[in-house]
């Protein structure tokens, strides 16, 4: 079975995180859960809630095949890259990486 940072890694966001980071954010998510075919995220969940509090344009999304899902909520992620600052630099590094 894969590990949380495992995981985690896998998601494109976090892809390029050191282990050290990837562990500062396991420690504020949720147990993986694996979902079947059936409701995923609805309004106002997603990556993009992360980052900023918008609601998402898509009204739902769906698994189609077996996926698993780790949560992060938006106020325990934003006090995390408040609290520390070489997390922040290395996910705004990833991204950058990510852009170019």
């Amino acid at each position: 079975m894969e590990t949380l940072i495992d995981l985690l890694r896998a998601v494109r966001a976090f892809r390029n995180l050191p282990v050290s980071a990837l562990t500062k954010i396991a420690q504020i998510a949720s147990p993986p859960t694996t979902y079947q075919a059936e409701e995923l995220i609805s309004d106002g969940q997603g990556e993009q809630a992360l980052f900023v509090r918008q609601p998402r344009l898509a009204r739902l999304i769906e698994a189609v095949y077996p996926t698993t899902v780790i949560r992060l909520r938006h106020d325990a992620f934003q006090d995390l890259l408040a609290s520390s600052p070489l997390l922040a630099r290395e996910l705004l590094n990833s991204f950058g990486a990510r852009l170019a």
